[in-house]
């Protein structure tokens, strides 16, 4: 099938020794029912067939785009896929994911309304689709107070791969990943928050999040935490314009991924060291910024117990109910 010289949606999937996962990745873009659309396939220099694979799959669809290149970590995949779309709105879709709705693409063309940006839910998946993990609000509400409660919910999350954005956006803000940083897409996810002027809800669109042993997401090291305090501390900067309900909303997503950092903190492995352990309790001021009903929580605890018996508390709960 030809690809329109400027698609609708640009598929963009970073690849790197992921053989075992790729087709199904790619078959799940092919099959959408809303055809218009190009997969750019970045083969970050796999070890594995991977490579070979994304060849052999584009012979079969003139959508797809193969780059190879030497491996660049995934921001530099993600930026060499985001140089080659032409798309009017980006996604990003990691190699051993998949979107489980054939008409995933239909649903998110269908509420875009030339909004900015286009939220849409993520669910699990280990043997089977888990429930959704995302509570998006029913009411109208003005993009400002949108994004104020998409906030409170925890409903606008880092993860570059649950949003559709539009590519007019990040050409104009020069909005691309951090190379060479873990967590890249805190920074990149808080970029977008502060640019885009409108945003859409597909609440219904399902990404299926592959949880399987050895991926990035599954280990924290203390590169991890340093990464997240550099970017966090940079985030913390920043002065918002707009409303008080957008400078809310965009504090709110910033106490939140300090939240997180709390606890891989404590998930590190080797444990990180004194120094940067103080850097982490230095930032715990952003706590103040309580717009999210999580951080509101943990910001009354930690004013009770304290810091380290907060973080430890923490650590308990994501233990037990988010791994």
């Amino acid at each position: 099938m030809k690809v329109n010289a400027t698609p609708y949606f640009s598929v963009i999937i970073p690849v790197y020794n992921v053989q075992d996962y790729l087709e199904e990745c790619v078959e799940s873009v092919l099959h959408q029912t809303f055809l218009d659309f190009e997969v750019i396939l970045v083969d970050d220099g796999s070890k594995d067939r991977s490579g070979a694979l994304c060849d052999a799959l584009a012979q079969k669809d003139s959508r797809i785009l193969v780059h190879h290149q030497e491996n660049q970590g995934l921001s530099g995949a993600r930026n060499s896929g985001l140089a080659l779309a032409k798309g009017e709105y980006i996604l990003f879709l990691d190699s051993d994911d998949f979107y489980p709705q054939t008409d995933f693409l239909e649903k998110i063309a269908s509420v875009s309304d030339h909004a900015d940006i286009i939220c849409f839910n993520y669910a699990r998946y280990t043997d089977r689709l888990l429930g959704k993990m995302l509570a998006y609000p029913e009411n109208s509400f003005s993009d400002d107070q949108l994004w104020l409660e998409l906030t409170r919910r925890n409903a606008y999350q880092s993860s570059a791969c649950i949003k559709a954005v539009k590519r007019e956006l990040l050409q104009k803000n020069d909005i691309t990943f951090e190379r060479g940083t873990l967590s890249e897409d805190i920074e990149w996810s808080a970029k977008v928050l502060l640019s885009a002027g409108s945003v859409a809800l597909a609440p219904d669109c399902i990404y299926a999040y592959r949880v399987r042993q050895g991926s990035i997401s599954k280990t924290v090291s203390p590169r991890h935490v340093a990464d997240q305090v550099r970017i966090i501390s940079t985030l913390s900067r920043n002065v918002p314009e707009g409303s008080q309900a957008f400078q809310d909303a965009y504090n709110g997503y910033v106490a939140f991924q300090y939240s997180a950092l709390m606890i891989n903190l404590l998930l590190s492995k080797p444990k990180v060291d004194r120094e940067l352990r103080r850097k982490v309790k230095d930032l715990a001021w952003l706590l103040q910024y309580d717009t999210n009903r999580i951080v509101k929580l943990i910001h009354m605890v930690k004013r009770i117990l304290g810091f380290e018996i907060t973080s430890r508390l923490l650590l308990v709960y994501f233990k037990l109910f988010c791994k």
